[in-house]
């Protein structure tokens, strides 16, 4: 198969997804217009039941506010350099040295950045682990070594 073949195929699907999502968005947009017009409201009203009537605080579990919402912090420029630094000095020798520098920068690459600390702020943590995934299996590069396998 040819790029071109591949880009087409890619583009046509890309096409087909696009249909179907303006599809279920319109979709979604027709039943809440229905579903809002003919849902009865309660309880201020008047001829709602007092049974009927919202509470405060029913629905949500104790403790369970924003849990599921929460999101890490991307590691800062400085956490990138330091993690970096930590994993060229663990080196044992130069040849090691060597490698791991050719390690770091196959992550940047990896992320479209022209080193490891500019990788940008939204893969951060993912550069990381696998930064800390290729540090955990690491083996050291002794000198006169072939590392072209790193």
């Amino acid at each position: 198969m040819s790029l071109e073949e591949a880009l087409r195929e890619h583009t046509e699907a890309l096409r087909e997804n696009t249909e179907m999502l303006r599809t279920i968005t319109a979709k979604a947009k027709d039943g809440m217009a229905a579903q809002g017009t003919s849902k009865k409201s309660s309880g201020s009203d008047g001829d709602g039941d007092a049974a009927e009537a919202p509470k405060r605080g029913r629905g949500r579990p104790a403790g369970s506010r924003n849990s599921s919402t929460k999101s890490t912090k991307a590691p800062t420029e400085t956490e990138m350099k330091t993690k970096a630094k930590d994993f060229l000095e663990a080196a044992e020798s130069d040849a090691d040295h060597l490698a791991r520098r050719e390690a770091v920068k196959k992550i940047a690459e990896e992320y479209e950045a022209d080193k490891f600390s500019a990788i940008d702020e939204a893969y951060r943590r993912q550069a990381l682990d696998t930064l800390e995934s290729t540090a955990k299996k690491w083996t050291p590069v002794e000198d006169g070594e072939d590392d072209d396998d790193v």
